[in-house]
């Protein structure tokens, strides 16, 4: 699936750790064994990307995986949608 249709809420000045289930069009978990995923996240209304990042799988068999933004990381971006 290559966007993620849940709604997720980061603060500034705080560490955020935002979890992602990654399952197939069954909606059945994708087996991340030998995968390399990766968050891009742009504003919604703007065609540049802000950040291109790692995800780090939590549970490879399950389909589960992390990403982590740093307060630092975030730190310029305006409130809204990204």
């Amino acid at each position: 699936m290559p966007f993620n249709t849940t709604r997720k809420t980061i603060y500034k000045g705080v560490d955020s750790v935002i979890g992602f289930d990654v399952k197939n069009q069954d909606r059945k978990p994708v087996n991340l064994v030998g995968y390399q995923i990766q968050a891009v996240i742009q504003r919604v209304d703007q065609p540049e990307f802000l950040l291109t990042k790692p995800v780090r799988a939590t549970d490879e068999t399950a389909g589960k995986a992390q990403l982590m933004l740093s307060s630092n990381e975030i730190e310029d971006w305006l409130t809204g949608y990204y």
